[in-house]
C-alpha cells in the first residue's frame, strides 16, 4: 500500500515494507557473514598439511565463485521477468486511465 506526500509528491510504502526487507537483507548478510567465518576458523584450526588445506581451500573458493555467479544469474532474470511484469501493469494502468478520461 503507497500513501502520496501531498508536499514533494513523492510516494512511500505506509506499512514500512521496504524497511523490513532491508533488515531481513542485513540479517541474513551478516549469517553468511558468520557461517564463512566458522567455516574458515574450523579449517584453519583442523590439522591438515599447507597442501592440503590449500587444495581444499581453492575448491571450497571455486564453489564459491560458482554459486555466486549463478545467484546473481538468477537475480538478474527475476529482476527482468519483475520489470517486464511492471511494464504491462503500467501499460494497463494507463490504458484503463485514458478510458475513464475519455480519450
Amino acid at each position: 500500500m503507497s500513501s502520496r506526500d501531498d508536499e514533494s509528491g513523492s510516494y512511500e510504502a505506509a506499512d514500512g515494507e521496504g524497511e523490513s526487507r532491508g533488515a531481513f537483507g542485513i540479517a541474513t548478510a551478516f549469517f553468511m557473514l558468520g557461517v564463512g567465518c566458522g567455516a574458515a576458523a574450523a579449517m584453519l584450526v583442523t590439522p591438515k598439511t599447507g597442501r592440503q588445506m590449500r587444495r581444499i581451500l581453492k575448491r571450497r573458493f571455486e564453489d564459491a565463485r560458482e554459486n555466486v555467479g549463478d545467484f546473481a544469474d538468477e537475480a538478474q532474470d527475476r529482476m527482468e521477468d519483475t520489470l517486464e511484469q511492471g511494464g504491462r501493469w503500467a501499460r494497463g494502468v494507463a490504458a484503463v486511465a485514458k478510458e475513464k478520461m475519455g480519450r
